[in-house]
């Protein structure tokens, strides 16, 4: 039987053998950098090529999220419903990642956002909990990811929703840090 294990490095591991048998993904990370999506493109390709469902969501909280990691999700996957989360100045700061295999099921809840640093080498805690030990925490999780990723605030990302937000970023980074 599989048990709870903590994870605390090199996250991308788990995240590339467990998509690679799934029948579905859904993912929800507070952001996402350029970096961390080129780790993963290859697989979630693979899976949005096989037919996999593929949902993503990210957010937009602080406007960290760079508009291209967000392009090469939306050229890359095409038929993957991809939103993002429009915090309205809200804390956002969920990261999960759950798996629908055919015989079990996998959430990883933890730090880790969407980015080379916290998939590789950053210091991250990241609980994997397989369904073998509770089929309830991924239940509840796919109805939390559900009613988040379904939530009003949330928009569709397509070629136009992500200019919108580079926009956005672009601005918001020009008052931050003057670029």
């Amino acid at each position: 039987m599989s048990k709870l294990k903590l994870i605390t490095s090199n996250l991308v591991d788990h995240l590339l053998k467990l998509a690679d048998k799934s029948t579905s993904i859904c993912w929800i990370t507070a952001f996402a950098m350029e970096s961390g999506v080129k780790l993963v493109l290859p697989a979630l390709k693979r899976a949005h090529d096989e037919g996999i469902e593929l949902k993503l969501l990210v957010g937009d909280y602080l406007c960290i999220t760079q508009p291209n990691a967000l392009k090469l999700l939306v050229e890359n996957l095409p038929n993957a419903e991809i939103r993002m989360y429009q915090s309205l100045g809200v804390s956002f700061h969920p990261k999960a990642y759950l798996f629908r295999q055919e015989d079990e099921q996998y959430v990883i809840v933890g730090s880790s956002n969407l980015s080379s640093s916290a998939l590789k080498q950053g210091v991250e805690w990241n609980i994997h909990a397989p369904s073998t030990v509770s089929a309830t925490i991924f239940d509840e999780a796919m109805e939390q990811f559900s009613q988040l990723f379904y939530a009003p605030q949330t928009i569709f990302l397509h070629k136009e929703s992500v200019t919108l937000y580079e926009e956005k970023y672009k601005a918001a980074n020009e008052v931050m840090y003057g670029k």
